[in-house]
Parts: C-alpha cells; structure tokens; sequence
C-alpha cells in the first residue's frame, strides 16, 4: 500500500474514531518513529538549538512530543472534509481575528512558522470566511499533491503551489485583495538569505521580506497546541514595512525578515514541541 493509498484509507476511517483515541495513536507511532536514527538525529539537532537546556530523557521526550504533533497535524487535515463549519470553529481557540479581517479589505501577508495545527488552523480562518491563500512547495507524484490540495481547499482556503508561475500568482492573489500565507522559518522556494535563526546562520525565506518592502501590509501570526490537546491560533496587528533612507534593498530586506524571524523564534521558544520541522535547519554539530 503507497503513501496515497494510506491517506485515502486515513479520510475513510480516522472521522470514525474519538479525537482522544486519535491523538493517543499519532503519541504511540511517536515513540515508534524515533527509533528512526535519521529522525532521531534530525529532531534533536533541531531542538539543541530552539531548546537548548533540554538534555538526555528530557531532550527525548520532548522530541516525541514534536513528532506526536506533526502526526496530530496530518490526522487533523485527513479528516478536514468530514468536520462541519461549526466544528471547526469551535475547535481552535484564537485570538487577533479582526487583524485579519481588517487585512482582507485591501490585501496582504500572513506570516507564520510551522508550528502546531498549521495548515488546520489555516483552514479554520478559512471558515470564518477569510480569503486565506497558502503557498505550499511542490509534492511528487502529482496525485499527492492533488490529494493534499484537496484537504487543504476542504473548508474555502486556496493554494498557489510553488513553481516558475508562483509568483505572478501570488501578487495576482494579493491584488484581489486574499491573504497570502507564506512561512518565514523554511525556505521552500530557493530564495533564502543566510541570517541568524537562534544565533546560529541558517537559510530562511527572502520572499516575504520582499513583499513587504513592496508596501503589502502584514500579520504575523503563531500557531501551537496547549492546555487538554486543543490547539490555538494568534495573530498580531498589522505591521507595514519600509526601506531606511541610508538602505539598499538587499540591506532592507535584510533587516525585515530579520525582524520577521526573531517575532517566529518569540512563539518557537515558548512552544518548541510544536515546531513541525522534521528537516534539519543547521548544519548538524558533534555535540548535538
């Protein structure tokens, strides 16, 4: 059985079962994953620096509980399409909302790290009505990705998929007036810049900066699980962004997704096991 047929299997049958039975099954296949040494190595090296103090067991745990909540992520967008508008509403406790009901009169920039129920959460501003617009890296085979788009698009939201027309399609979607959600903490497009990212240069995402420099508005906004396993959604106000007299461009995109980056590394801090980045962001060290 392939990857697809996996997730067709997950939409059929995962909607069946308790949230709570659900969630103790993507705890347990946590646990099993980690016996993964590329995981295991990825995960720690990761969190060696967004969590520094956390060494042996503590370090470990902590390290399921990050793996627990990207398979919690993916448990939660197979069943998108069987939850009601009502259900998602009420499933996300959020805050900021009117930040981004004032961006949609006239456009703009979501700006976000991937962390907790991220593309769920997206798809819950989606059911508030929100044009919400999520740029997501190209998926191979093609049925993957058509699968994917399919989840993602289930309550409203949209996807511009990265590719040589991406970016027309983005400004194509910010002049009708949608919010663009762009994550600021990976470069999926091959257009980072080489910043410190915890102290430590790693490549992150120039595009965003770019677009704010352009004069879109943007919202910065943070997303992460809590409390009895119920995930929540903030977004700050509006920020806009613009060149210093004495800057070259380079110079001030710089300094913005410097300054995008450091408000991400604020909520990353406070709720590293929900930072969903399996990949390794820094160039691994002996002492990880």
């Amino acid at each position: 059985m392939n990857t697809l047929q996996l997730y067709r299997l997950a939409m059929r049958w995962l909607p069946r079962f308790p949230n709570w039975l659900v969630y103790t099954a993507c705890d347990v296949c946590a646990l099993l994953a980690l016996f993964s040494p590329k995981l295991r190595r990825n995960t720690s090296s990761n969190l060696a620096r967004v969590a520094p103090k956390t060494k042996g067991l503590a370090r470990l745990y902590m390290q399921s509980r990050v793996v627990a909540n990207v398979l919690r992520h993916y448990a939660d967008l197979v069943r998108l399409p069987a939850w009601s508008l009502e259900h998602m509403r009420q499933r996300f406790d959020y805050s900021g909302l009117e930040h981004l009901q004032a961006l949609a009169e006239t456009g703009g920039l979501l700006v976000v790290a991937h962390t907790g129920a991220f593309s769920t959460g997206l798809s819950v501003l989606a059911a508030h009505g929100l044009p919400v617009v999520l740029v997501v890296e190209a998926i191979e085979p093609p049925e993957y990705l058509q699968l994917v788009k399919e989840l993602r698009e289930a309550h409203g939201g949209e996807l511009i998929v990265l590719g040589p027309n991406a970016g027309r399609e983005v400004l194509k979607a910010l002049r009708a007036k949608k919010i663009v959600v762009l994550a600021g903490d990976r470069d999926l497009a091959s257009q980072a810049i080489k910043i410190p990212f915890f102290g430590e240069l790693a490549d992150v995402p120039i595009g965003p900066a770019r677009l704010a420099l352009r004069g879109w508005p943007v919202a910065l906004g943070s997303c992460a699980w809590f409390g009895a396993n119920e995930p929540f959604f903030r977004v700050d106000p509006i920020r806009h962004f613009q060149a210093l007299p004495d800057e070259n461009a380079d110079q001030a995109a710089e300094r913005v997704a410097r300054e995008m980056l450091s408000y991400l590394e604020t909520w990353i801090v406070k709720w590293p096991e929900s930072w969903g980045v399996l990949q390794p962001v820094w160039p691994e060290r002996t002492n990880d």
